[in-house]
C-alpha cells in the first residue's frame, strides 16, 4: 500500500499540513497579537528572510500589510540595533511611536512621495521620528528646528528662509525638500546611506575625518572603533530599528490610520494675510490651515512674493475663491498716534511685533518718529492701545530761545528738541507751533543757545 505522501503531489501535501496543523503555520509570524514585548530584531529579520525564501509562505499579517517584507536599507545583526529595537517594542518606547505615527499623519504622505520621486530610500520618511518626533515646531538646545532639525547655518545653505514672519525650517514642504537635497548630496559624497545618515547627524566634515583616520568606510567599524561621536554611534542604529518597525507598522502591532492620504495644494496668497481671516472668508477650519503652515510665527503670511500657503486639497477651491474675491481686508492692524517720548522699541515690545514690521508698514525710522504721526501696526496679538511712555512733560525751559535753527531735510521737532536738550512740546510752544505741526526744510526755529 502506497503512503499518502507517495499519492499526493507535493503542493497538496503542503496544503493538507497547513489545514491539519494551523498552529504551526501561525508560529512563523514574528509578532504576537497581545501587548507583550515583541521579539528582538534578529528574530524579526529571520522571519523576513523566511518569507522571502523558496517556500514563500508567511503567516497572515496581523493587520495592514501582506506579502514579504522588503527594506531598501540593510538591517544587520548588531547589538546596538537589537538594543534600540527592544527599546521601541514595549512600554514607553512603543507608546512613543504610537503618538508619533499620529503626529506624522499630515506630513507623511508628502514626504513619502518626494522620496519616491527622487529615488531615495523610502525608510527615510521615518528620519523625523528620530530628529523631532514629528513635532513641526520642535527646537533643540543647539538651535535646530522643525521636523528635520536644521540648524540656522545649514538651513540658509539649503535656501530655507528665517525672518520676522516665519521660519521655513518648520515648513514641512520646504524643509523636506532641503533635507532630501542634503541627504542626497551626502550619499553622492560617501556612496553609503549609513554614512550619509551619520553625516546628517554629526556633519559631513566629521565623517570624512573619521574615515581618513580609521582608513575604512564601513560605518559599523567606524562606530565599534570609536571614530564617530557617541551620539552618532547610537543615532544610525536607532533609525534602522525604528524604520524597520514602522515600515510594516501594521504587522508589527501598531495602530494604522485607514483615512485617505492627506494631499496639499500650494496656493500663492499674493499679499500678507491672517490665517484666521482667510479661514473665515473661505469657510474652512482655521486649524487645518494652521496645521499645514506651522512655519508662521503669528498666523500671518510673510511679505515676500515667493511664499506659498499649504492648503488641504479639499479646501483649495474655497481658499482660492476667497483670495480672488478681493472683498475686505485680510489683515488686522492697530492704529497709534505717536506721543512725546515714544520709541519704536517700546511700541514694538507693547504690540508684540518686530521693529522692522513697524518700519515696513510705515516707512518710519527711530530718527523720524514725529509726534502725532499715525502708525499702523500689525495686530499679531490681542493687546490694548499703548498708553505712552509717560515721559511727556509740560514743564518750561528757563533758557532764552534767542538763537536760530534752520530746518534741514529729514528733521523733526523730536530730533531738534533732542539736539538742544529740550522737549518737542516746549520747542513747539516757544515757536508758537502745535506739537503736531509738520516742519519743512528752510523753516527758521527759535532755539536756546548751546
Amino acid at each position: 500500500m502506497q503512503t499518502m505522501k507517495q499519492q499526493l503531489p507535493a503542493f497538496l501535501l503542503l496544503l493538507l499540513c497547513v489545514a491539519l496543523f494551523p498552529a504551526s503555520a501561525s508560529s512563523v509570524s514574528a509578532f504576537s497579537t497581545d501587548n507583550r514585548a515583541l521579539p528582538g530584531v534578529a528574530q524579526h529579520r529571520k522571519n523576513a528572510e523566511y518569507a522571502e525564501g523558496t517556500i514563500n509562505i508567511a503567516a497572515p499579517p496581523l493587520q495592514g500589510h501582506a506579502g514579504p517584507e522588503f527594506y531598501s536599507l540593510s538591517v544587520p545583526m548588531h547589538p546596538l540595533i537589537e538594543q534600540e529595537y527592544n527599546r521601541y517594542t514595549g512600554g514607553t518606547g512603543r507608546k512613543f511611536l504610537e503618538r508619533v505615527l499620529v503626529r506624522a499623519e499630515p506630513y507623511r504622505d508628502y514626504i513619502s512621495r518626494k522620496l519616491d520621486e527622487t529615488d531615495m530610500p523610502p525608510e527615510l520618511v521615518f528620519l523625523p521620528v528620530i530628529e523631532s518626533a514629528y513635532v513641526s515646531r520642535a527646537y533643540s538646545p543647539a538651535g535646530a528646528a522643525g521636523l528635520w532639525q536644521f540648524i540656522p547655518s545649514t538651513a540658509r545653505l539649503y535656501g530655507l528662509r528665517m525672518d520676522s514672519w516665519h521660519d521655513q525650517r518648520r515648513d514641512f514642504v520646504a524643509s523636506t525638500d532641503a533635507a532630501i537635497r542634503f541627504l542626497s548630496r551626502q550619499y553622492e559624497r560617501f556612496d553609503d546611506w549609513l554614512l550619509a545618515l551619520a553625516a546628517y547627524n554629526c556633519g559631513p566634515a566629521r565623517v570624512s575625518r573619521s574615515i581618513r583616520a580609521a582608513g575604512t568606510t564601513d560605518f559599523w567599524e567606524l562606530s565599534d572603533r570609536g571614530y564617530l561621536p557617541a551620539e552618532t554611534v547610537h543615532y544610525v542604529p536607532r533609525f534602522l530599528a525604528v524604520s524597520s518597525l514602522l515600515t510594516y507598522a501594521g504587522r508589527n502591532g501598531f495602530s494604522l490610520d485607514w483615512e485617505p492620504a492627506k494631499e496639499w495644494v500650494l496656493v500663492k496668497p499674493g499679499r500678507t494675510l491672517s490665517i484666521d481671516i482667510l479661514a473665515s472668508k473661505a469657510g474652512v477650519p482655521a486649524s487645518e490651515l494652521y496645521r499645514g503652515n506651522r512655519e508662521l510665527y503669528y498666523g500671518i503670511t510673510p511679505e515676500h512674493s515667493g511664499y506659498r500657503l499649504k492648503v488641504p486639497v479639499q479646501y483649495a477651491p474655497s481658499v482660492t475663491k476667497a483670495l480672488s474675491s478681493g472683498t475686505g481686508p485680510f489683515m488686522r492692524f492697530h492704529i497709534y498716534y505717536v506721543k512725546s517720548g515714544d520709541t519704536l522699541s517700546e511700541l514694538a515690545e507693547h504690540y508684540g511685533v518686530n521693529i522692522n514690521m513697524i518700519y515696513r508698514y510705515n516707512r518710519v525710522s527711530p530718527t523720524s518718529l514725529q509726534i502725532g504721526r499715525r502708525l499702523i501696526i500689525p495686530a499679531l496679538h490681542n493687546v490694548g492701545e499703548y498708553p505712552g511712555s509717560g515721559r511727556e512733560t509740560t514743564a518750561d525751559d528757563p533758557r532764552d530761545y534767542t538763537n536760530s535753527y534752520t530746518v534741514r531735510e529729514g528733521d523733526t521737532l523730536w530730533d531738534i528738541a533732542m539736539l538742544y536738550d529740550t522737549t518737542p512740546e516746549i520747542l513747539a510752544r516757544k515757536n508758537r507751533l502745535s506739537v503736531h505741526t509738520t516742519i519743512h526744510p528752510g523753516m527758521k526755529l527759535s532755539v536756546p543757545a548751546l
